[in-house]
C-alpha cells in the first residue's frame, strides 16, 4: 500500500506555473555599458569585485531557488496529499446493522455477544447503528467510536423477530457517500418479508457496499410456545419440537399442569379455558432458546361505553341492537336538550337542531367524542352546521349498497339495497359504503374526534331485519370509543401501540412514560387503564436450525483502510514561513 497520495489529481496542472517562473529569469534585460566620469569605482580591488560580483550572483539565485520552492508547494497544496503512516481506521461512516433479534439469545446469549464483539471490531470514524428487531429502527447517528462502543456496551438483545431485508433498506437513508460502508451482524435467521440477498444486490447495483458478518449458530436443541389463538371463551395454545426426536414436555398454566408427547419436527396444539387475569404459561424443559418457553396470556379491561341517543322519535330497532350489546349504556333524550360526558352522541330523528346544541357537539368531537348523523325523511331540512361533512342531494330511487372501504365495523356485514336515499356531494373523509349517487356510511375525523354519516332511511330498507344489524352498531359503537378486544391486548413481541397521551407504563423490566410502547420483552405491561400481553409467537424465530438467509459462501471482505493524515495545513505553514522569508530578502536588497 502506498505510504502517500494524493486527493485531486487535477492539481498537477499547477506545476505548469514553473515555466513562466523558469522563463523570467533566463529572459532577462541585457547589462548595458555607462561611461562614468569618474574613475573612482576602478580603484577597488578586483578581490574585494569579484568577491561582490559572486555574492551578488548567490543572493539573485537563492532568490530564484526559493521562489521555485513557494511555487512547488502551492500545487502541492492544490494536490491535497496525504500520509497513510500512523494506523488504519474503517471507514468514514460506518453504518452497522445490529441484530438484537431473540434467536441472538440462543446459548445464553452467545451469539449476541459474539454480535457485540464483531461490531467493536467494525467500528468506523463515525457511525450509524441500526437495531435489527421487528421494526427495526435507527439508534445512533454519526457518532465517535467511544459514543458508539458505549452505547454497543449497553445494548440488549431482545425479544422479538428479526427484520433484516427492511433494516438494509432503512440504512439506504443513511448512506452519504460512496466511501460508507453498510455491515450487517447477525445470524441471518430471517422473519423478513424481504428477502435479505435481493436487498443486498439493489444497493450494490446503486453502488453503496453492503457487507455480511455472519455469527455461526452451533446445533441449537429446542421445544417452544409457537402460537397463540386467543378468544373470549378459550385459547389455543402450540408447541413445537424442532429436534430430530419426540420430547416429552411439561407445560405449566398458571397453577395447572399438562404433559405433552411431541414427535420430531411436529407441533402439538392444546386448548384451554381463556383466563380472566394476567397469566404465564411455561415450558418447565430447560433448552438452548428460552425465549419461547414463556408466553403471556391476559383480559382486557373493559369499560362501559357511554351513548346518547338525540332524538324526538327514537329507533326501536336502534336502541334494541345498542341496549342488547354489553358494555354499552344508552341513554336518551329530546333535541332540546344537551348532556356532556358522553363518548358517542347519535342524532336520530328530530324536528330540528338548535346552533348552540351542534355548536356544543362539535366542540365535544374537538375533544375526542363521536358523533354519528342518523338520517331520516327530513334530514335535508335540519341545519347540521359543521356536523355533516358534505352536501346533501335530492332523494334517489332503489339502488345496492356496496362496501368500498373493509373496516373493523363493516367485516362480514351486508347492507343489501336502500329504496331511497339522499344524493351526496363535495364529500369529506372516508367513504365506507355507498350507493350508485350518494355515500351512505362515511367516516370523517375532526379534532381529537370522529364524526360517522349514516345514510340508510330506516323504512326504506330492510337492513334493521337483518343479523348484521345489531352487529354493526355494536362493532361501529366499539370502534368509535376504542373499546378494545381481546387481541389487541395479546400480542406478539415487536408490536408498537400508539397512544393519544403520554401514560405510565410499567413493563417486564422497568416503568417508563411514553405514548408509544414497544414491546420487545416478552411478559406484561400494565397501563393505568389497561393490561397487554407480549409472546415471542413467532416459529420462524424459533427455528433456530433453518438454514440462513445467507448462500453457502459469504465472502468475508475487510473493512479496514488505512488512516489518511492531510498535509495540506503543514504545507500551508510553510508556505506562509517561505513568503516571509522572500519579503525579508526583497526588502533588504532595497526593492521594496
Amino acid at each position: 500500500m502506498a505510504l502517500f497520495g494524493f486527493e485531486q489529481p487535477l492539481g498537477w496542472l499547477a506545476f505548469l506555473s514553473f515555466i513562466p517562473l523558469i522563463l523570467l529569469y533566463i529572459v532577462r534585460p541585457k547589462e548595458k555599458e555607462i561611461e562614468v566620469p569618474s574613475l573612482m569605482f576602478f580603484m577597488k580591488s578586483k578581490t574585494s569585485h569579484a568577491k561582490q560580483s559572486f555574492f551578488q550572483k548567490l543572493v539573485k539565485n537563492w532568490l530564484f531557488l526559493l521562489q521555485l520552492l513557494i511555487l512547488l508547494l502551492l500545487s502541492l497544496y492544490l494536490l491535497e496529499p496525504y500520509t497513510t503512516l500512523g494506523g488504519s481506521i474503517l471507514t468514514e461512516n460506518a453504518i452497522l446493522l445490529v441484530d438484537t433479534s431473540a434467536s441472538t439469545q440462543a446459548h445464553n446469549n452467545e451469539v449476541f455477544e459474539a454480535i457485540i464483539t464483531e461490531a467493536k471490531e467494525n467500528l468506523g470514524k463515525t457511525n450509524t447503528i441500526i437495531i435489527i428487531s421487528n421494526t427495526p429502527r435507527t439508534v445512533l447517528k454519526k457518532a465517535t467510536k467511544r459514543e458508539a462502543t458505549k452505547y454497543l456496551n449497553k445494548l440488549k438483545p431482545t425479544d422479538s423477530r428479526s427484520s433484516i431485508g427492511e433494516a438494509i433498506n432503512l440504512a439506504e437513508k443513511h448512506v452519504t457517500g460512496k466511501k460508507d460502508k453498510i455491515i450487517v451482524l447477525s445470524d441471518f435467521l430471517s422473519t423478513s418479508t424481504v428477502n435479505v440477498q435481493t436487498a443486498k444486490k439493489t444497493l450494490e447495483d446503486k453502488g453503496i457496499t453492503v457487507l455480511f458478518r455472519p455469527i455461526i449458530l452451533e446445533e441449537v436443541k429446542n421445544i417452544g410456545i409457537v402460537g397463540l389463538d386467543v378468544s373470549k371463551e378459550k385459547t389455543i395454545i402450540s408447541v413445537k419440537n424442532y429436534n430430530n426426536e419426540a420430547q416429552k414436555a411439561t407445560l405449566i398454566i398458571g397453577n395447572k399442569e399438562k404433559k405433552l408427547v411431541i414427535d420430531a419436527k411436529s407441533t402439538q396444539t392444546t386448548t384451554i379455558e381463556t383466563p380472566q387475569k394476567p397469566t404465564t404459561l411455561t415450558l418447565i424443559e430447560k433448552d438452548d432458546f428460552l425465549p419461547d418457553n414463556e408466553a403471556y396470556i391476559t383480559f382486557p379491561q373493559v369499560k362501559k361505553v357511554k351513548v346518547l341517543l338525540i332524538s324526538d322519535s327514537p329507533s326501536t330497532y336502534l336502541q334494541t341492537a345498542l341496549t342488547a350489546a354489553t358494555n354499552i349504556q344508552l341513554d336518551v333524550t329530546g333535541s332540546s336538550s344537551y348532556i356532556s360526558g358522553y363518548d358517542i352522541y347519535i342524532i336520530g330523528a328530530v324536528r330540528e337542531l338548535r346552533t348552540s346544541l351542534t355548536n356544543k357537539l362539535q366542540e365535544s368531537v374537538e375533544q375526542g367524542a363521536s358523533v354519528i348523523i342518523y338520517m331520516q325523511e327530513n334530514s335535508a331540512a335540519i341545519n347540521y352546521g359543521k356536523l355533516l361533512p358534505f352536501t346533501l342531494g335530492g332523494i334517489r330511487g332503489e339502488s345496492v349498497v356496496t362496501i368500498e372501504h373493509l373496516t373493523k365495523f363493516t367485516k362480514d356485514i351486508t347492507f343489501g339495497s336502500v329504496k331511497r336515499y339522499y344524493a351526496t356531494t363535495t364529500l369529506e373523509g372516508i367513504s365506507i359504503a355507498k350507493a350508485e349517487e350518494g355515500v351512505i356510511v362515511t367516516l370523517t375525523p375532526q379534532g381529537q374526534g370522529n364524526i360517522v354519516y349514516y345514510g340508510i332511511l330506516e323504512d326504506q330498507s330492510d337492513f334493521k331485519f337483518s343479523p348484521s344489524y345489531p352487529i354493526f352498531w355494536t362493532n361501529l359503537i366499539k370502534y368509535l370509543a376504542q373499546a378494545t378486544d381481546i387481541n389487541d391486548v395479546n400480542i406478539p413481541t415487536g408490536t408498537i401501540i400508539s397512544l393519544p397521551t403520554k401514560k405510565e407504563i410499567s413493563t417486564p423490566s422497568r416503568t417508563i412514560t411514553t405514548d408509544i410502547i414497544i414491546f420487545e420483552e416478552k411478559g406484561i405491561y400494565k397501563s393505568e387503564d389497561q393490561i397487554y400481553a407480549a409472546s415471542l409467537m413467532s416459529e420462524l424465530e424459533s427455528n433456530l436450525n433453518a438454514k440462513t438467509a445467507l448462500t453457502k459462501n459469504t465472502e468475508k471482505k475487510t473493512t479496514t483502510a488505512a488512516l489518511r493524515y492531510s498535509l495540506t495545513t503543514p504545507i500551508i505553514l510553510l508556505l506562509f514561513l517561505l513568503l516571509f522569508i522572500e519579503l525579508l530578502t526583497t526588502k533588504s536588497r532595497g526593492e521594496i
